[in-house]
C-alpha cells in the first residue's frame, strides 16, 4: 500500500517536472526569437508610407508579442513550481 502511494506521488512529480521542462524549452525558443529580432532592428528606419509606420515598428510589435508570451509562460511556470513548495 505504501509503495502505491509513493508511485502516485512520483508520477505527479514527474508530470509536473515534464510540464515545467516544456515551458522552459518554450522560454528558450522565445529568447532565441527575441535575439534574432534585435539583430533586425534598423538604426535609421525608413518610413512605411502605406501604413504610416517605420520599419522598426514591425519588429517592435513582434518583440512586444514575444514579451507577453514570455510573461504568460513565466506565470504558468511559477504556478507549477508553487504546487510542491507548500
Amino acid at each position: 500500500m505504501e509503495k502505491e502511494g509513493y508511485a502516485k506521488f512520483d508520477a505527479k512529480h514527474l508530470a509536473n517536472y515534464q510540464e515545467r521542462l516544456d515551458i522552459v524549452e518554450k522560454l528558450i525558443d522565445n529568447e532565441e526569437q527575441t535575439n534574432a529580432l534585435r539583430s533586425e532592428h534598423v538604426e535609421e528606419p525608413r518610413g512605411d508610407k502605406e501604413r504610416g509606420m517605420d520599419e522598426n515598428r514591425h519588429v517592435d510589435d513582434k518583440m512586444n508579442d514575444l514579451g507577453q508570451a514570455r510573461r504568460r509562460l513565466m506565470d504558468k511556470l511559477l504556478q507549477l513550481e508553487n504546487i510542491y513548495d507548500k
